[in-house]
C-alpha cells in the first residue's frame, strides 16, 4: 500500500511524496506521457522529447504525429517539409500513414518535381 502526501507533478495524474522523493503513480495519457516503473515516473512516449514542460513531437525523425503537417526524416528548410514540420508555401506534401516519411512536391505552374 502506498501512503503519503498526494502532490501535483507535471505528467502525473496522481503522486505521493515518500521519504522526501516524489513518486508518480499514474501518468496522463493525453500529455504523450508514460510510465517507466523502473525510475517510478513519467516519461515521454516514444518519438516525443520533453521541452518546456511538455512532451513535444521529435520534427524530422520520420514519424508523422498528430502536431506536424509532414515529416520528412530532416530538419532543412527549402524542401518542402521545413524545419519546423510544416509544409512550406509552393509545396504539397503527401503523407501515406504515421510510419513513412512525407513525400514533398514543388508546385509550379508548369510542372511538379517530387522531392524524397
Amino acid at each position: 500500500m502506498v501512503t503519503g502526501i498526494c502532490i501535483n507533478v507535471l505528467g502525473c495524474i496522481a503522486a505521493v511524496n515518500l521519504h522526501n522523493s516524489t513518486r508518480c503513480l499514474t501518468c496522463n495519457q493525453s500529455m504523450n506521457m508514460m510510465m517507466d516503473f523502473n525510475r517510478s515516473n513519467c516519461v515521454c512516449r516514444d518519438g516525443y522529447s520533453f521541452k518546456n514542460g511538455m512532451c513535444v513531437t521529435i520534427c524530422g525523425n520520420g514519424f508523422l504525429f498528430l502536431q506536424e503537417q509532414c515529416d520528412d526524416g530532416n530538419n532543412q528548410d527549402g524542401d518542402g517539409c521545413s524545419s519546423l514540420c510544416e509544409i512550406e508555401t509552393h509545396y504539397e506534401c503527401v503523407n501515406s500513414n504515421s510510419g513513412s516519411l512525407s513525400v514533398c512536391s514543388y508546385k509550379s505552374e508548369d510542372a511538379t518535381i517530387s522531392l524524397i
